[in-house]
């Protein structure tokens, strides 16, 4: 099917163990003559993980199916619903009330036990924020190696390295695997907290939380405390069945506690022949920027007209949570059956996101339930998928430091992002419209930039970043398999 062929070592090979901290010695480049570049990515991807040696001792594991569940499960009970959705909610009423009664600032004025008690809701919502986000992000990190891992997958893969399996087409199904798995517990994000939302509309009906701003605060405690004891037991099935699987071996010569750190200089330093993960990497800064801070308008704007009401923002968080599930489910029912690329489900959600800012930009009146509805159908999505596309421009054995990487530079881009446009509408003398703006051309040019990412590309600059890196573990394994010599 696919024949390999070697080819002598060049002056590059030898520069780039060099830049590696590795002596200047000629480096074995083996070059596969595949029918075509999908051909050529789809291999790629498949040696990925034959690349780098992994410890000794700990056999790679097959996903099961009650791993995959309990991945599901961890999705239901670490939404958000608490910190993002409830907390965030109750910190802006504190600072909403504070605004106009600076006494409720305990740092100012000394304050009783009742503002002490609010100046500490803060310090813990605030901590519940960091760590949800914290915990999310390395959940979703393991999805590449559940999909990787699959059944299916490990079956197609030793088909392509013996050669009895055209590479793209491998190619393809670890896409459609690893969109199926991400997309159904993004779905599971929503319906859940959807579900678990009418026991806490409930709570507030009981606890009378229309009647008065501390019956309404109360309750918030209250729905918090109930969404912390669901976050046990959902996310305890994953910590429980969720498989040790084998890291890597320390390259020679490195110790475990300063392995990390030489990780990300070498990375560094060779992290422009990694072009179309660089490309990906802008796109995700830029519109990282526009999703998170159009959402973080639109919801200051919502909580604020809605006058911090639990029971509304609740419906209002039931509503969104439930057409994101549907959203989601939608999006795996399209790919299965147009087996559409990562990347154009990436375009499309992102230019849901770009109706939501013209919308804002041109003045138009923000109807809070329409834009929840929106929400949920045009703009959740992107979070899961674009998180998803790392899989595809990240090297495999490496994904945990990239998705760190990505993740770090996306939290700090929706960081400054609300501080900026705050700016803006204050210099625009509080028109929040102007907000917009900003985050326009940012949107556009995030888009262009996505539009230009090669995931085939990437695949084979992974594979060469993969080869020079694995030199520093001395087992030779930086050469190409090819399908007709079966693994080394």
């Amino acid at each position: 099917m696919s024949a390999i062929t070697q080819s002598p070592p060049s002056e590059s090979d030898s520069k780039d163990l060099e830049a590696f901290g590795g002596d200047k010695v000629p480096l074995p480049t083996a070059t596969i003559a595949l029918a075509d570049a999908a051909d050529a990515a789809g291999f790629a991807i498949a040696d990925e993980d034959r690349i780098i040696p992994t410890q000794d001792g700990i056999p790679r594991r097959t996903t099961k199916k009650s791993e995959i569940w309990a991945f599901y499960s961890y999705y239901i009970g670490n939404s958000g619903f608490g910190p993002q959705l409830m907390g965030a909610s109750l910190m802006q009423s504190y600072m909403f009330d504070a605004a106009y009664d600076p006494s409720i600032l305990p740092a100012v004025h000394g304050g009783s036990q009742w503002q002490l008690g609010r100046a500490h809701q803060l310090g813990i919502n605030t901590a519940s924020l960091i760590l949800f986000f914290m915990s999310f992000n390395y959940v979703q990190a393991v999805l590449p190696g559940l999909s990787r891992d699959h059944p299916e997958i490990r079956a197609a893969e030793d088909e392509v390295l013996n050669g009895t399996l055209s590479p793209h087409i491998y190619k393809e199904k670890l896409m459609l695997v690893r969109n199926a798995i991400g997309d159904i517990a993004y779905s599971m994000n929503g319906f859940g907290p959807f579900l678990l939302s009418m026991p806490a509309v409930g709570i507030a009906v009981g606890m009378h939380a229309t009647d008065s701003t501390a019956l309404n605060e109360h309750a918030y405690n209250v729905i918090m405390a109930y969404l912390a004891a669901v976050l046990f037991v959902f996310c305890m099935p994953w910590l429980l069945l969720e498989q040790t699987r084998a890291p890597q071996k320390l390259p020679i010569g490195a110790k475990m506690w300063t392995v990390g750190f030489q990780n990300y200089w070498r990375t560094a330093k060779q992290i422009f022949k990694l072009k179309e993960s660089l490309k990906y990497l802008v796109a995700v800064i830029l519109l990282g920027e526009s999703v998170n801070t159009c959402s973080t308008l639109c919801f200051t704007l919502q909580y604020s007209v809605v006058d911090y009401d639990l029971k509304t923002t609740l419906w209002l968080g039931a509503m969104s949570y439930a057409i994101q599930g549907i959203a989601m489910y939608l999006c795996y029912a399209v790919q299965r059956h147009w087996k559409l690329e990562t990347k154009t489900m990436v375009m499309i959600f992102a230019g849901g996101n770009l109706l939501c800012v013209i919308w804002g930009f041109a003045g138009i009146w923000w109807e809070i339930w329409l834009f929840n509805a929106w929400f949920g159908l045009g703009m959740c999505p992107y979070y899961q998928l674009s998180v998803t596309m790392i899989a595809e421009v990240a090297p495999a054995p490496k994904i945990f430091m990239f998705w760190s990487f990505f993740s770090l530079w996306g939290k700090a881009s929706a960081f400054v992002g609300p501080f900026i446009t705050s700016a803006i509408i204050a210099d625009a003398g509080g028109n929040t419209n102007m907000g917009y703006a900003f985050l326009l051309p940012v949107s556009i040019i995030g888009m262009a930039v996505l539009y230009t990412v090669d995931t085939s590309k990437s695949a084979i600059e992974v594979q060469e970043f993969l080869r020079v890196e694995a030199e520093l573990y001395g087992t030779g394994t930086g050469n190409a398999v090819g399908p007709d010599k079966g693994d080394q």
